[in-house]
């Protein structure tokens, strides 16, 4: 082989190297879900304070009426325990026991209640914080505008469903902080009828001990309970 196709041939193996590492090269957005989804499938449990505003959207995307505002405590048992506690404005109890949910609303007097189906069944951001792995099967994942948070820069995941249906929800962005662990600050779930869910979390311990009363909520005998198939429209 002459020197000029020895060069030639050196170039084109350069060429092919290079589109192979660039081929390769890690999209941000993945990296960040994979920082977050390993968080979350090495977390045992976990107690957070959340804040949660719910804002009708117009088709032009402004908002529309009055945002209904809550807050309370969320503590979670993986793999399939949690309970949102809403503490304001009116007291109300979201429990997943492992074997049945149950959305008892003090305001209403009123339970509804449905069996607890299988984790994959769950709304996506449930089976995130349950530390979900296979979250790139079901929806585009795409970084959005990065947002700044009290403490620093928070990335912006956007999960857009590859099929109709899923989540009741058009999209579904998270707002993480990447740290000593990868952590949801924030969340916005927007639904196909317009609305739009927006979630805060401050998260309190990360390694909580619970006992077994802890996922336990007696419902009270004046309330009426009402059987369901399914959860819809909770904000997740």
């Amino acid at each position: 082989m002459n020197q000029k196709k020895r060069m030639f041939a050196w170039l084109l193996v350069c060429v092919a190297c290079l589109g192979w590492i660039h081929a390769k090269k890690p999209n941000v957005a993945d990296q960040i879900l994979n920082d977050l989804i390993q968080t979350y499938t090495q977390l045992d449990a976990f107690q957070a304070e959340f804040s949660q505003r719910y804002q009708l959207v117009t088709a032009q995307g402004q908002q529309a009426g009055p945002q209904d505002q809550a807050s309370g405590t969320l503590k979670v048992q993986k793999p399939n325990r949690m309970i949102w506690e809403y503490q304001n404005p009116t007291k109300r109890i979201f429990l997943a026991d492992g074997k049945q949910l149950t959305l008892t609303d003090y305001g209403d007097k009123q339970s509804i209640t449905a069996e607890q189906s299988q984790t994959q069944a769950f709304p996506i951001l449930i089976q995130v914080l349950l530390g979900k792995v296979d979250v790139e099967k079901e929806y585009d994942v795409t970084l959005g505008k990065e947002d700044e948070g009290p403490e620093g820069k928070w990335f912006h995941l956007v999960l857009t469903p590859k099929a109709t249906g899923q989540d009741q929800a058009q999209s579904i962005s998270l707002w993480v902080e990447k740290g000593p662990k990868t952590l949801i600050k924030k969340s916005q779930v927007l639904d196909p009828f317009g609305g739009s869910y927006t979630i805060e979390y401050e998260y309190k311990d990360l390694h909580p001990t619970f006992d077994d009363k802890t996922f336990v909520h007696e419902i009270p005998k004046d309330f009426a309970v009402v059987p369901m198939t399914s959860f819809e429209g909770m904000g997740f």
